[in-house]
């Protein structure tokens, strides 16, 4: 039978931080494979580049998640979690005052099946099991109230809709070149065959490579790009209007538009803290 109360020790090779078995961090088994871990407010900004062989979900009642792989990027907004399976290598910001709650999961359990990192809705009843949870993160004895919960917890995550935050990085350098270019220039108008050209390729190239490396059309991937850039923005208070010329929109209403069609709300709605749009609120 395991330990009562397992934590974890961490090394780091190749610059990424392995966290395993030891002494500062509960993990967890498969007696318990859900272990919930809430830092103190505004105790960190953020984590450098780690990995762990359990998975693991972060979710913030505020603020915003940047989640970085050495393939791509994941913004998280409030109220909303991001799903990262095993051994996945990756860095965590934080923006706006986010305080995260984190969950990590025993790998042997795959409520979700993606092999890659998603972003998930956090319905109210999700968000209440997670509360409920974290009040019981510091018992050294597993209980049968948190066995429930963690049964249902798991079921819940299973059915979370996913969400459209995810945004590809290319190994190609060309491709790379053009990408790292968008990411520092959201707003230039440069058309892709201009842009293509300043890499060194033909549009026709660099349009396959968009398929073949990140699986979908220039277009669509910079639409993503500015979602990404806009929820960073706005989750600073950055006025709609400066969002908008920021990221090469003509007005406020264009981008608003933009948001939502890809959310099926305005972004007003979309980030709405958590105790105005009726959500469990964070535990003490």
């Amino acid at each position: 039978m395991p330990p009562p109360h397992t934590f974890a020790r961490q090394h780091t090779v190749l610059g990424i931080t392995e966290i395993s078995q030891g002494d500062d961090v509960p993990i967890p088994t498969p007696a318990r494979p859900i272990r919930v871990r809430v830092r103190p407010q505004d105790s960190i900004a953020g984590l450098p580049l780690h990995q762990h062989p359990w998975a693991q979900l972060t979710y913030s009642l505020k603020g915003v998640m940047r989640v970085s792989t050495p393939s791509a990027t994941w913004i998280v907004p409030p109220t909303r979690a991001i799903w990262i399976p095993p051994r996945i290598p990756h860095e965590v910001q934080l923006f706006s005052g986010a305080h995260p709650h984190t969950l990590y999961v025993d790998a042997a359990m795959k409520p979700i099946s993606h092999q890659a990192c998603c972003v998930i809705e956090v319905r109210p009843f999700m968000s209440s099991l997670i509360s409920e949870l974290a009040k019981l993160a510091k018992q050294h004895e597993r209980t049968l109230r948190e066995e429930a919960l963690a049964i249902l917890l798991l079921e819940e995550l299973a059915q979370a809709a996913r969400l459209p935050l995810h945004l590809p990085l290319p190994q190609d350098r060309r491709l790379r070149n053009l990408c790292e270019y968008l990411l520092h220039h959201p707003a230039t108008t440069q058309t892709l065959a201009a842009l293509a050209a300043d890499c060194g390729a033909s549009e026709r190239t660099i349009s396959r490579l968009f398929f073949k490396e990140l699986g979908m059309p220039f277009t669509t991937w910079r639409t993503q790009l500015k979602l990404m850039q806009a929820l960073t923005l706005a989750s600073d208070g950055t006025p709609y209007q400066a969002i908008a010329q920021a990221l090469g929109y003509q007005s406020a209403s264009a981008f608003s538009a933009m948001f939502k069609k890809a959310f099926g709300v305005p972004p007003s709605l979309f980030l709405r803290p958590a105790k105005e749009s009726g959500e469990a609120s964070s535990p003490n």
